[in-house]
């Protein structure tokens, strides 16, 4: 295959749609999907929420539809990026489970009860004069909000995610807990692991390092190995 035909996958979850793009090394659009979002969840007056797994929901039927157009797609994928809505974060288990909706940056829902800071830290603020502004931003802070109002999910927390760590969670397996969950549930296609539709790439997440011996494992969503 020649490197012309390579392609790059960009997974865009945004506020209002998600979108999987493919363009080419040239930085040319081949292929567009867009799914819009219109089932927030708005339980109380100032909160703005959205379920998690619907995000991921959302990205994959857009890679799948994106694959009907040219199946041949898949196996000159290269690359993926992702990039979403920001400030907007999720609570999961060690199983890689949402246990809350995802709280959106849109979310006006404040803490009341903060953790208090180290002294020398109080200290500093206040000799600047920012102790109100540091309070403001503990305020603001969902984790924060999710611990005084949901103890037991915080306490059952293993990880709090921004959306697109989530993608990427989804995506992922670090070889202990399968961190993919491909359409709501984890699928594997003659004994390889699948999500949107095409192996995944697999990342050692113990070290933070890619293993160079299993390489041919190492797979990217939409297809194909990363080119050495």
């Amino acid at each position: 295959m020649k490197a012309r035909d390579d392609l790059v996958l960009a997974i865009d979850c945004g506020t209002q749609s998600v979108r999987a793009l493919l363009f080419d090394l040239a930085g040319n659009l081949v292929g567009r999907v867009q799914e819009g979002l219109n089932d927030y969840q708005s339980p109380h007056p100032g909160w703005h929420q959205h379920d998690g797994e619907a995000f991921w929901q959302a990205a994959a039927r857009c890679c799948r539809q994106l694959w009907q157009q040219d199946d041949a797609w898949r196996a000159q994928l290269r690359g993926v990026a992702v990039t979403t809505q920001r400030g907007s974060i999720v609570p999961v288990d060690a199983d890689g489970n949402c246990l809350y909706p995802v709280i959106t940056w849109l979310d006006q829902r404040r803490a009341s009860a903060v953790p208090a800071v180290k002294p020398w830290w109080a200290l500093a603020f206040g000799l600047i004069g920012e102790r109100s502004t540091v309070r403001a931003f503990q305020r603001e802070a969902d984790v924060n909000w999710l611990a005084e109002h949901e103890p037991e999910i915080h306490r059952r927390t293993h990880k709090y995610l921004l959306v697109s760590g989530l993608l990427h969670q989804r995506r992922a397996d670090d070889g202990e807990v399968r961190w993919v969950s491909a359409w709501s549930r984890r699928e594997r296609v003659n004994g390889r692991l699948m999500a949107f539709g095409v192996p995944v790439f697999q990342i050692d997440w113990t070290d933070g390092r890619r293993d160079q011996d299993a390489a041919p494992r190492r797979r990217l969503p939409g297809g194909g190995a990363l080119r050495q």
